[in-house]
């Protein structure tokens, strides 16, 4: 026995205008047919069956598939802007929450990330620059020579980000308030 959640289910008429049920679950790259069996199933039911593979077909058992568990019902849209029409479950206004609060994190983080490469190619460049004007003299020793330039541009790396993250801090409420007041008194 199969388990799994309906990805696809089609019915597509033959050459003889017979229709034919297939369909394909989750997380799995085979198709199955029912032949001319309807199996009654949408996309999102969760189903069992058995199947016999011969060759590269997959028959399904005849009678053989089960829901376990229904799928969304699918809301069929009026034709909207544009001409299309919008078809798959409702979205809900949790969903979209979720999905606002989680892109809001990850911009965050991408943020910090572009930040950080961008400090570390500025740190680069200084080092760059120092060692090509003298500005720094390198030891003899071509081992030591690797620790004093990595140890360079670490150092460069830590003074753009705290400049950055200064720069950064956004004033709270109490702080525009005293900001504020402390224009009044200057007028």
């Amino acid at each position: 026995m199969v388990n799994g959640y309906v990805d696809v289910a089609l019915a597509k008429p033959d050459k003889n205008g017979k229709t034919r049920y297939s369909f394909k679950v989750k997380n799995d790259d085979n198709w199955y047919s029912c032949g001319l069996d309807n199996p009654n199933i949408k996309k999102g039911d969760k189903i069992e069956f058995a199947y016999e593979a011969s060759g590269s077909w997959n028959n399904v058992t005849p009678g053989s598939v089960k829901i376990t568990q229904s799928g969304p019902e699918i809301v069929e849209a009026k034709k909207g802007f544009g001409g299309f029409a919008r078809r798959g479950p409702a979205p809900g206004a949790a969903e979209k929450e979720k999905y606002w609060e989680d892109k809001a994190l990850r911009d965050v983080d991408t943020q910090k990330r572009i930040q950080l490469q961008a400090s570390r190619n500025s740190a680069i460049e200084v080092a760059d620059l120092m060692l090509r004007n003298g500005a720094i003299k390198l030891p003899d020793a071509v081992a030591k020579r690797h620790d004093v330039i990595a140890a360079l541009i670490f150092e460069w790396v830590d003074k753009f980000e705290k400049q950055v993250n200064e720069r950064d801090v956004p004033a709270t409420s109490d702080e525009k308030t005293s900001e504020a007041d402390a224009d009044e008194d200057w007028e």
